[in-house]
């Protein structure tokens, strides 16, 4: 694992705004991309500093393909 690998697996991620962000598209989405990803992850990793006992954080990404559009937040 790279230096870099390493310092992102056991780092916390930065504390945003729950309000969703807009994103920039780079080309176009399909079309028939439409909807909510979700995904658990690792978030504050200060209190206990490993990878696989820190607090959870939700991410959320909205596609809309027809608009070519998407959002993000988490928290």
């Amino acid at each position: 694992m790279s230096p870099a690998c390493r310092a992102a697996a056991y780092s916390s991620t930065d504390r945003q705004p729950a309000e969703r962000v807009p994103t920039r598209v780079t080309g176009r989405l399909p079309e028939w991309l439409n909807g909510t990803y979700i995904r658990n992850g690792p978030g504050d990793l200060q209190a206990v500093e490993h990878m696989f006992d820190g607090y959870g954080m939700l991410s959320s990404f909205e596609f809309d393909g027809k608009a070519n559009t998407a959002t993000g937040s988490h928290r």
